[in-house]
């Protein structure tokens, strides 16, 4: 638990946990389950992705849920993913405003399309290179399902061990070392590190952040 009063919860999800119940497989453990069973009733507010771990904000009653849900809705939180993404780009800085379709082919992934697509932003900035991967900050402006992964995987540069957008697709298993794939099969490097919102109980913005999980760090330290 990273944070908790009366009116929210923040979470730091665990990358291989699931948000909200699977419809395909109920028996799969899920973090709104889990809380209700310490904390009673949970609205979820926003997801994260099965594989990517970080900050989820949750509700503790319909009212905040609606409050909060409006922040989302008109563009006021705002979020800090970092990434290790394959390849080292020769920007350092790039905004990616290319359209997406969400479930746009039949792995229900969202892709770019500049006719069907919803208007999209992501401003992504490179931190540092390492060997055969970058890592990267991303800041997401709209918030469509895996938007970070497609717009990373458009530009050429899909994040390491995201097997439904390029690394496997790409062939990039295949080149890289094999020091640097050994122990980390089905983790995502990709983190949801930092999130600022207003509050209820004020109505004051409120940053909270994280240490990157354990899994990014041992990643790091095997590629330098």
């Amino acid at each position: 638990m990273v944070y908790q009063d009366d009116d929210i919860l923040v979470v730091n999800k665990p990358a291989g946990l699931l948000t909200l119940s699977d419809g395909y497989d109920p028996a799969q453990p899920y973090l709104k389950k889990y809380l209700e069973g310490k904390f009673g009733p949970i609205w979820v507010v926003h997801r994260l992705d099965k594989l990517t771990a970080g900050l989820i904000v949750l509700a503790r009653d319909s009212e905040t849920h609606r409050y909060l849900s409006i922040q989302f809705e008109k563009r006021l939180v705002e979020k800090k993913y970092y990434c290790y993404v394959v390849g080292c780009p020769d920007w350092q800085t790039r905004v990616n405003d290319t359209p997406l379709k969400v479930n746009a082919d039949k792995k229900h992934r969202t892709l770019p399309d500049c006719e069907k697509g919803k208007p999209s932003k992501t401003s992504f900035r490179v931190i540092r290179e390492l060997s055969f991967v970058s890592f990267v900050e991303a800041i997401p402006h709209t918030g469509y399902t895996h938007q970070i992964r497609s717009h990373l995987y458009s530009m050429g540069f899909p994040i390491f061990g995201d097997e439904l957008y390029g690394f496997k697709e790409l062939g990039y298993q295949d080149v890289l070392p094999e020091k640097m794939r050994e122990g980390f099969d089905g983790f995502l490097m990709l983190c949801a590190k930092q999130i600022t919102l207003s509050l209820p109980m004020d109505h004051q913005p409120k940053t909270f952040t994280i240490d990157l999980p354990s899994h990014f760090l041992k990643f790091e330290n095997v590629i330098i």
